[in-house]
This record gives C-alpha cells, sequence and structure tokens, in this order.
C-alpha cells in the first residue's frame, strides 16, 4: 500500500476502520465541539501508518474583504487531542506526512494551523520534530491517575488532604452513584446541568463553558451507555455534586463538574473523585483515569486535582502559518478594519493575529 494523505469528512472518517487513541480524536467528539467552537470538524490521514489529525477547519471572517475570500484556518478540536500515530512510526514518515499536509491544505486555502496536543497518548514529540515550521511550547499540565495500580495504592498516593475531606464526606453520609447517562440527564434543567452551568457562573468562568445544547446532545448520542454520569447526594437525598466522566477504554475522563457550596464545605467534590477512583480501579479494564487541570496553569482547581496522587500530563500548544503571503493580508485588513496597528495585532497573543 503506497502512502498517501486523506482530508475526510466527519461522515467519511466515521465510516472508517479508524484506530481511534482517545475519544478527543473522534468524528462524533468534534461533531458535539463544532457546536461550541464552530466550523466543520475534519481528519486528516496518513496511511498506512496510521497518524491520525482531527481539526476543525473555520472560514475567515468575511468582513475582511478579498483577502479573506475562499480562506480558512485550521485549530484542534477543544480537549485533549493532537495528531496521533503509533510509537513505532519511522520518523521518515512524519515528515512525509507534515509534508504532504501542508501542501495539501494550502492548495485547498488554508492560512495557518493552531493545535492543541494533550500528552495523553504518543504523538508529540515526533510530529514537531517533523517539521521545524511548527512552532511548539508547553502550556500547561493536566493530571492523570494510575487506576492500574489498584484502588488502595491510589488512595495512599493521594494527599492527607485530600483524604480527610473525603472521609468527612463519608462520615456525614453523603453516598457516590454513577450510572450511563440517558438523554434527559443532560437536558436543560437535569441535576446535572443545573450543577455544572450554576458552578461556571458563580466562579464567573469564561462563557465557554457553558456549552449549548446541542453540545450535550451530540455528547450523549455518540457515546451512549460510555458517558456516565456521577452523583454525590447528601443524606437527605439532595445532589451536591454531580459530574459526567466519558468511558473510553482504557482511558477514563473525568469531563465535566457541577457542586453545591454547602456540599463542597462537607468534602462531598473529593468524595466525586474518589468514587470514580475507586469505581474505575475496580472495573479491571482502565489504565489512567484523567481529571484535567486548571482554568489556568497551577491555579486553586489545579491544586485541587492534584491532591489526589495524579502524575502531571504535559498539554502543549503548536502553531503554523502554512500560507504566508495570505496571512500577511489578512493582518493589513483587520488592521485596517479595527484601526489598530500589524504590530499589536501580533502582539495580542491571540493566533492567528487577524483574529485579534
Amino acid at each position: 500500500m503506497s502512502n498517501h494523505l486523506e482530508l475526510l469528512s466527519a461522515e467519511e472518517a466515521a465510516r472508517r476502520e479508524i484506530p481511534w487513541p482517545d475519544v478527543y480524536f473522534t468524528p462524533g467528539y468534534g461533531s458535539a465541539v463544532e457546536a461550541t467552537d464552530g466550523g466543520a470538524w475534519e481528519l486528516a490521514l496518513w496511511q498506512p501508518g496510521p497518524i491520525v489529525f482531527p481539526y476543525l477547519r473555520r472560514p475567515v471572517d468575511p468582513a475582511l474583504g478579498a483577502a479573506g475570500a475562499g480562506r480558512f484556518d485550521i485549530i484542534s478540536p477543544y480537549g485533549y487531542a493532537g495528531t496521533w500515530a503509533p510509537p513505532d512510526l519511522p520518523q521518515g514518515e512524519w515528515r512525509a506526512f507534515r509534508s504532504a499536509l501542508r501542501a495539501a491544505l494550502r492548495q485547498a486555502g488554508a492560512v495557518a494551523e493552531f493545535q492543541r496536543i494533550g500528552g495523553l497518548v504518543p504523538g508529540r514529540d515526533p510530529l514537531l520534530a517533523a517539521d521545524p515550521e511548527l512552532s511548539g511550547r508547553h502550556y500547561q499540565d493536566t493530571i492523570a491517575i494510575d487506576l492500574a495500580r489498584g484502588y488502595d495504592a491510589c488512595w495512599e498516593a493521594a494527599e492527607s488532604r485530600s483524604r480527610t475531606k473525603t472521609r468527612k464526606a463519608r462520615k456525614r453520609g453523603y453516598a457516590w452513584s454513577c450510572r450511563p447517562a440517558q438523554p434527559e440527564d443532560v437536558r436543560p434543567g437535569s441535576s446535572f446541568r443545573a450543577l455544572y452551568d450554576g458552578t461556571m457562573r458563580r466562579v464567573e468562568a469564561d462563557p465557554y463553558y457553558l456549552f449549548p445544547d446541542l453540545y450535550y446532545e451530540r455528547l450523549q448520542a455518540f457515546l451512549g451507555p460510555r458517558l456516565l454520569v456521577l452523583e454525590v447526594r447528601a443524606p437527605d437525598g439532595r445532589i451536591g455534586v454531580s459530574g459526567l466522566a466519558m468511558d473510553w477504554r482504557p482511558l477514563l475522563h473525568l469531563h465535566l463538574v457541577g457542586s453545591e457550596t454547602w456540599a463542597t464545605s462537607d468534602g462531598a467534590g473529593n468524595l466525586l473523585y474518589d468514587g470514580i477512583i475507586r469505581w474505575g480501579a475496580e472495573q479491571g479494564c482502565f489504565e489512567r483515569l484523567h481529571v484535567g487541570g486548571g482554568q489556568s496553569p497551577d491555579d486553586r482547581l489545579f491544586y485541587f486535582k492534584r491532591g489526589f496522587g495524579g502524575e502531571p500530563v504535559p498539554m502543549w500548544l503548536a502553531r503554523s502559518v502554512l500560507d504566508p503571503e495570505a496571512y500577511a493580508a489578512l493582518l493589513e485588513a483587520r488592521a485596517a478594519a479595527t484601526g489598530r496597528a500589524v504590530g499589536e495585532l501580533e502582539a495580542s497573543g491571540y493566533f492567528p493575529a487577524y483574529r485579534a
């Protein structure tokens, strides 16, 4: 079989037998993210590797006029994907893939590329080594807990502050539960949605994290029984903490969590994490539980998650200008449209800078 690159739509990718390394790479998850990020999910597939790179294709703002006509840029779906291939794939295959991908995207009208590169599956190092024009940097860490060692070892690895709060919740009669999510579990007004949305507003999170109904509908339809609802109930039956987890064996992801302040003061938030650690370890099919990171590097949320004894997993960001001439023209158009200097746009921290 000769080496070749294919750019596939979500429908085309879903029909192929592709060894998806994690849920964040799949067209089903990508369809859900389309509801939050806009654009269209596509897949760059290199055979016979395979090398798998999912991305969202985002049209350039029509307000930028002729400079943006027919142009687009690409960005990794929100989450922990990147580019994946089997760890024994020769570096020459990576170089051939990147060369073919850059040419195909530029020919199609792509101007720039932005990748979020999670560290849960291999791919980052050979990817960055294969393409010197793809500039990468460490962004922050997330936390993964080794479930293969068993629950008792996970408990011993947790910091004393986390164990103390978990014991407090148990002593006060809080109960943990887990079940497959049903469509009604993610609809507006459900216990999970009320707790999660209320928490995001209380902590003044970026409005992005108030995901639309369509996001949840598509995620539940795709994952079915592999989308789990977690709940921690007070002795009087009230749900104080609720979350969603995604089962993509051998990885288990704690996806979203919401809580009431009265419950977290009793340690119910700690009990939710302890419960999914125990459940995951007892299933015997999971290697790691990924609990994510903070809203910013080393914030209070990251400190809380670190207390459960996991190890940091680096998350990187990478970017590349695919068509320098088109990129420069779009910067000029954006500067003219906003009354700012090109240098100001470039210094904004946004990439591509014509979206600043």
